[in-house]
């Protein structure tokens, strides 16, 4: 072998030594780049559960703050000593009637004092006074007789 040949040997193992160097670089490259991927896909589970963290909060607050309503809507609540009928007491002043059964959420209806019914749960309420002359009535009726 002589020199030239040697010397376009050498070269082309450079040349290919090049080549393989190229490779390896967009080889690494191309990992860096899929390991950038994989990160982002990473990024993006992690955002999409983070968002549904702060959806179940949200959710969790409404239902502290529904909660909390309806525990101070039940402190200020009392019933009515002869009927099944709330009574929301503010600053002394009685407001109502309300509903016993949707507790103090729906106020009832009605323009006779000892009966009332609730739009939305469609229970009837009556005073006790209401049931005794309702009760004395049918009694009266019962004895009549009948032709």
């Amino acid at each position: 072998m002589d020199i030239v040949s040697g010397l376009a040997a050498i070269q082309s193992a450079m040349a290919c030594a090049k080549w393989i160097s190229c490779i390896i670089k967009t080889i690494k490259k191309t990992d860096q780049k899929i390991a950038l991927l994989d990160v982002r896909e990473q990024l993006i589970e992690m955002e999409e559960r983070l968002l549904e963290a702060r959806d179940k909060t949200n959710e969790l607050i409404s239902q502290n703050q529904e909660f909390r309503l309806q525990l101070t809507l039940k402190e200020k609540m009392h019933p009515q000593e002869d009927g099944n009928i709330l009574w929301r007491i503010e600053n002394g002043v009685k407001k109502g009637p309300y509903c016993s059964t949707c507790y103090g959420s729906i106020s009832l209806s009605g323009n006779d004092p000892d009966t009332r019914h609730c739009p939305k749960c469609k229970n009837h309420f009556y005073t006790k006074q209401w049931s005794e002359v309702q009760k004395r009535q049918y009694a009266q009726l019962s004895r009549q007789p009948h032709y």
